[in-house]
């Protein structure tokens, strides 16, 4: 017996060890599984497609002030007529829960820990 046919034996034996003990710990499929689920799959829509199952959940109206006060947000960082004053509030509009304020209280933090 030769030295290669050592080394094929030995790679063989170890296969062998590796393949039951990656069947012992990944187990084998019995056909009880549960099926994947995919979060893509339309399958509120699938079971009742146009119909109102009573999730739908009615918002408050925001105010007319209630805009006003973010963009006197706005301005309080940011001149009036300025490109950066224009910018935040396009933010702002297109974001309703965006806080300027907060917004750069965060960046001082994350600045100061970077530098």
């Amino acid at each position: 017996m030769g030295s290669n046919d050592f080394i094929t034996l030995f790679f063989l034996v170890a296969a062998v060890l590796i393949f039951l003990q990656l069947r012992s710990v990944l187990g084998r499929r019995t056909g009880s599984e549960k099926p994947p689920f995919d979060p893509y799959s339309p399958r509120d829509v699938a079971k009742n497609p146009g119909g109102d199952d009573g999730k739908v959940v009615t918002l408050p109206r925001r105010d007319a002030t209630d805009d006003e006060q973010r963009y006197a947000d706005v301005d309080a960082v940011a001149k009036p007529d300025t490109p950066l004053n224009a910018a935040l509030r396009e933010v702002v509009k297109s974001d309703p829960s965006f806080r300027p304020r907060e917004f750069l209280n965060g960046a001082r933090m994350a600045y100061e820990m970077i530098v």
